[in-house]
């Protein structure tokens, strides 16, 4: 360490521990906070704060990002400078890099919050002005690379959030902060141009930026890396194990312009886009004595093999979707001769229906100029035809006692199947699946009124149709009982005591009939009768003498007085 060095240095902590992840979550995280951030130009200080995500859910199988470039940058000031950090997945995930508020927190306990911008002019942003560059500054998300033209000297702090991606899914994130050290040069010269040799391309394309390539087929290309200043001493390294593997770079020596020459042969695992980082470093001396590094990166993308579904087997009169990825997106099918022609849905989408009646091959290609004949980029699927014979499974249900109880009593519900040797049960109550309810048999005491049972037939045999069918419903009636001393004032009998003949008197009329009930102490049925209006005369034959209770139904409420016949 120089103190009277005028230049910014830096020094690098690695800290690393073992843990074992206690259950699968789909955002762990895991944070550092720091107190006293290092004074720079753009943010008023504050204590650190960085952190990494990860979920397990999809995969325990993730690496996070790492980055292949150090995280301290000297640039020239009025000089157009490209930063990359390198961001290399071990597992080929996709990546996206955004620039965010660099973060503080006092403990990795409390929540992390922005830090604060300084006022300048123009006044600092993200994602527009995170340092002073006038607005220049721009950022590709897919590639990770930065562009601006730094306007003031002086040190700054710059944070990134690194996104990735599985199959579409966010499996983690990993932030990072760096530091770019702005210093006065006597030339400003800008970061070198990346120029492709497009004469030296084979077994690829070059189109928009982009080498395209083939998985199996190796390809090349050389590319120029040129410094404007004359002086310049360029040294091009990269860290590609990860996202290339098997490939070379040959370099020519070093001077004001450099080539490189890229060889690699993808493998099936190569498939997708991916990112070449170039580290370029200006070995020139100067009067600084700095060592101006630049970053450039280009993208790689490699037509992802042809996959259709696996050999399958439908039955008869069914059809099956021939789901398929990979290739240029242009898909082409064709039937072997022997099997059902005109079977297929269409010939030229990603995901035609076949519909064979005898055992049938189909041939789907994704052919392009790029890949002309090459293997990967074909797949066939075998669709047979179960000889086994077509079931027409049916369910019905019934219940006991009967589809009127009293509440809190049990109902029991049993379904009988028809035409499915395999059978498999789901009770539902609502339309709502019941937990736990997968047998012919369903009993509860916690029925409500009006609910609507059905069950749903699952048939496991080979062939039925339909597979999956749903009973007639069951809508239950459930009563609701008053309490006798409650049901005094609602209903009155007498004589009582009686000889087994007596009168009922209902306080209320309604327009229906009401449905009249004796049982004797034992809870036997002895009379079941209506009356209309609100009074009617009961007889009970053959009475002996005892308590009875009396039993008075209307809109699902029981009302019951007790009675004496002597």
């Amino acid at each position: 360490t120089n103190s009277s060095s005028i230049l910014p240095g830096w020094r690098q902590h690695i800290y690393s521990a073992i843990t074992t992840l206690p259950a699968s979550c789909s955002n762990w995280k895991f944070s550092v906070a720091l107190s006293s951030r290092n004074a720079n130009g753009n943010i008023t200080g504050g204590d650190f704060y960085t952190e990494a995500t990860i979920n397990t859910q999809v995969s325990f199988a993730n690496s996070s990002p790492v980055f292949s470039v150090k995280p301290f940058y000297y640039t020239c000031q009025n000089a157009m400078t490209y930063i990359n950090n390198g961001a290399i997945d071990a597992d080929g995930d996709s990546l996206t890099t955004s620039v965010i508020m660099p973060l503080a927190a006092t403990a990795c306990s409390t929540a992390a919050t922005n830090v604060t911008f300084k006022t300048l002019s123009p006044s600092l942003s993200v994602p527009f002005n995170p340092l002073p560059t006038n607005n220049t500054f721009i950022l590709d998300p897919s590639s990770g690379t930065t562009g601006f033209v730094p306007t003031a000297q002086g040190r700054f702090s710059l944070a990134f959030r690194i996104n990735e991606y599985r199959n579409g899914i966010f499996i983690g994130s990993v932030m990072r902060d760096i530091e770019v050290a702005t210093i006065s040069c006597s030339t400003a010269t800008s970061s070198p141009t990346f120029t492709p040799v497009l004469s030296s391309i084979t077994g690829a394309v070059w189109n928009n930026g982009v080498l395209y390539g083939c998985v199996g087929q190796p390809l090349q290309m050389c590319f120029d890396i040129k410094s404007s200043n004359p002086s310049a001493l360029l040294q091009v390294s990269q860290d590609f194990s990860y996202a290339f593997p098997g490939a070379t770079i040959s370099y020519s020596p070093v001077g004001d312009s450099v080539r490189g020459c890229l060889t690699w042969t993808p493998t099936v695992a190569g498939g997708g886009k991916r990112y070449m980082h170039l580290i370029i470093k200006d070995l020139e001396c100067t009067p600084l004595s700095v060592m101006r590094h630049h970053n450039r990166s280009f993208a790689v993308s490699i037509f992802p093999q042809v996959k259709t579904i696996i050999d399958t087997k439908i039955c008869p009169n069914e059809s099956v979707v021939l789901q398929t990825t990979g290739g240029s997106g242009a898909y082409s099918w064709s039937i072997l001769p022997g099997g059902t022609t005109a079977s297929l849905s269409c010939t030229n989408c990603p995901a035609p229906v076949a519909s064979p009646s005898i055992k049938t091959t189909y041939v789907v290609s994704s052919g392009n100029t790029v890949c002309p004949g090459n293997s990967n980029y074909a797949d066939t699927v075998t669709v047979d035809i179960h000889t086994a014979p077509v079931t027409t499974p049916a369910i019905t249900i019934s219940v006991l006692p009967a589809t009127t109880i009293k509440q809190d009593s049990q109902a029991t519900f049993t379904a009988t199947v028809a035409g499915c040797s395999k059978p498999q049960y789901q009770w539902q109550k609502n339309g709502s699946n019941i937990p736990g309810a997968f047998n012919n048999v369903w009993k509860t005491t916690t029925l409500k009124d009006g609910d609507i049972i059905t069950c749903k037939l699952v048939c496991a045999d080979t062939c039925p149709q339909p597979r999956d069918t749903v009973s007639t419903p069951i809508t239950m009636t459930v009563l609701s009982f008053v309490t006798e001393a409650q049901s005094d004032n609602k209903i009155h009998i007498y004589p009582n005591p009686n000889n087994g003949i007596f009168t009922i008197l209902l306080n209320e009329q309604y327009p229906d009939e009401t449905d009249i009930f004796v049982e004797n102490m034992f809870g036997q049925e002895i009379v079941k009768t209506q009356i209309s209006g609100n009074t009617g005369q009961v007889t009970m034959p053959g009475a002996v003498p005892g308590v009875y209770l009396l039993r008075v139904t209307r809109k699902n409420v029981v009302y019951t007085k007790r009675f004496i016949v002597q």
